[in-house]
């Protein structure tokens, strides 16, 4: 059986990672008037340069004997590559994109509140595919394993193997972990607002080494997540890390406003 206590934290991080991102575009519209045709931007952004390519691209290295070599051992060493090609190929794609998007889809809609209209896009489309989805079908599988009908309604579609292992993982996962889901979406916006303002800054003032600022904090955003799965460092401290940076980037998306002003008269 799946603790109830966890399909309560399943449904709560599912919430917050489909509500948020809606939930801020509709206050940022309200308060700020922004684009909401560059919220949608943001969102395609994403979804093009991470789910149509990125992630297909990956999936293409893995099937190669060098890139097996390199992830496939059980060192330090091994951890470490994976950790940090997956975290600078995500920030070289997501702020390539960005640039690309605000420089040639968004020319005419360059301002500050679109920075935060693209940032509420961008991570709010990966907030619902990548947790919001997941966490629909943690809820659904643990709702099919607890009245008995896993195993007829999904084991007998799924190799054997892998339905085992959903279950498991569903059963013995300590619940407090299924709350991290949407604390890590929450922190995950607040970064993906700020970085969307950096590269935003960079296009209009024409420095483009700001591009080059957001694949390097991107890819330092990234590390944490990575060393988790790794299992070089606890979820805690992955999280506490990743929170000290939404703390910063907070800190700029509040200051930016006002550098926004200054520098762009």
């Amino acid at each position: 059986m799946v603790n109830n206590i966890s399909i309560f934290w399943m449904i709560f991080s599912g919430m917050v990672a489909i509500m948020l991102p809606i939930g801020l575009a509709v206050y940022f519209y309200k308060r700020y008037q922004i684009s909401l045709k560059v919220s949608l931007v943001g969102a395609l952004v994403f979804f093009v340069f991470q789910i149509v390519l990125r992630i297909p691209i990956l999936s293409w290295l893995a099937q190669m004997d060098w890139y097996k070599n390199l992830i496939g051992g059980d060192s330090f060493f091994n951890y470490l590559f994976l950790t940090l090609f997956l975290a600078v190929t995500a920030g070289i794609f997501e702020e390539t994109g960005r640039f690309l998007g605000y420089k040639y889809l968004l020319r005419n809609e360059l301002e500050w509140k679109n920075g935060l209209a693209f940032g509420t896009g961008h991570g709010g489309i990966e907030s619902i595919l990548l947790v919001g989805m997941s966490m629909i079908n943690n809820i659904t599988f643990s709702i099919l394993i607890n009245t008995g009908k896993f195993e007829s309604q999904i084991g007998s579609k799924i190799p054997a193997s892998v339905a085992q292992n959903i279950k498991d993982s569903l059963i013995n996962t300590p619940s407090w972990l299924f709350a991290f889901g949407g604390l890590e979406r929450i922190l995950a916006l607040i970064i993906q607002i700020g970085l969307s303002l950096l590269v935003l800054h960079g296009v209009m003032t024409k420095r483009y080494r700001y591009l080059v600022y957001a694949i390097l904090l991107h890819t330092m955003v990234d590390v944490p997540a990575g060393l988790y799965q790794t299992k070089l460092i606890n979820v805690v401290t992955a999280e506490v890390i990743v929170a000290v940076f939404a703390g910063v980037a907070l800190f700029w998306i509040i200051r930016s406003k006002n550098t926004f002003k200054t520098e762009l008269k």
